[in-house]
């Protein structure tokens, strides 16, 4: 009969699980590095006028029309996107208010905090009047409009790979 024997040192294994425990009270460089990960499948999105999962986007009227990319009009929507890393979690995201329409789409009223073009009239070099079109910042107007889901946050399964390599790497860094 063949056997296999295993003997631990105690006072080894001790060390290691104590300094894998210290590792693992603060987890912010390792949440830093997993939100990084899904920071870049996010700007990817944007690149590619896909979702993470590679779903094509619906392209916007604009895009269309201008030959442009959706979403990326003026890049304000994709240079918003950042990370915020604490010891227990991550946050990727947007502070836009308009983000979670284009994310998740919206078939009813949309609320538009715009500023709203207008007309005025002034008086030019010549002394006489021109028109002359303004952006008022607080005007606010609803309109009715199917948006499309866009989606520009999540992850594809490559990234839980990805993800599972960086805590791994961090853990094994700190025994």
């Amino acid at each position: 009969m063949t056997t296999l024997s295993i003997a631990l040192d105690e006072r080894r294994t001790k060390f290691i699980l104590l300094r894998l425990l210290k590792t693992m009270s603060d987890l912010t460089a390792a949440m830093r590095q997993v939100g990084e990960v899904a920071r870049e499948r996010t700007m990817q999105s944007f690149e590619r006028s896909r979702s993470p999962s590679g779903t094509p986007w619906t392209p916007s009227r604009r895009a269309l029309r201008t030959g442009g990319k959706t979403l990326v009009r003026n890049a304000v929507l994709r240079n918003s996107i950042h990370v915020r890393a604490s010891s227990d979690r991550v946050e990727v995201g947007s502070p836009l208010e308009y983000a979670s329409i284009h994310q998740f789409g919206s078939s009813g009223n949309v609320f538009c905090a715009l500023g709203k073009s207008v007309s005025s009239r002034i008086l030019g070099p010549d002394r006489r009047r021109k028109s002359k079109s303004a952006s008022c910042p607080g005007t606010q107007e609803t309109h009715s409009r199917a948006i499309p889901a866009r989606p520009f946050l999540g992850l594809n399964q490559s990234d839980w790979g990805e993800i599972r390599d960086v805590l791994t790497d961090f853990l094994c860094g700190g025994i």
